[in-house]
């Protein structure tokens, strides 16, 4: 979001609404000189001469999360959604091939028949 060369969201707030905005609070990169706000949680600094220019800074930061957060719940669908058919996949290929012997069965087996020839 505030990243250097990745901020154009802010600069787009920030000039739409006459606000200044800063992405502030751990995690960010604008605290060196305020070490006190790296505890704060993660947060959006809005300050203006105007309450209508916090007002609209407030706004179109709120449908910027928003759409974070869709953009974000939608790529986990996504990526649900792929696992679960690679698993049915996996199911499938396995009815397909019946079950994969197991190793350490199987050599259990052959003892006990090599067992039952030397007898």
């Amino acid at each position: 979001l505030g990243s250097e060369g990745r901020d154009a969201y802010l600069t787009h707030i920030a000039s739409s609404s006459g606000a200044t905005v800063v992405l502030a609070g751990r995690g960010s990169t604008n605290d060196s000189s305020k070490p006190w706000l790296a505890n704060t949680p993660l947060h959006l600094s809005i300050t203006a001469a105007s309450p209508d220019a916090v007002a609209t800074a407030r706004r179109l930061a709120e449908d910027l999360i928003t759409t974070v957060k869709n953009e974000l719940i939608g790529q986990m669908a996504a990526q649900t959604a792929a696992a679960a058919a690679a698993d049915q996949a996996e199911r499938q290929l396995q009815q397909q091939q019946g079950p994969v012997p197991d190793p350490a069965a199987a050599a259990l087996e052959q003892a006990a028949r090599q067992q039952q020839q030397q007898q």
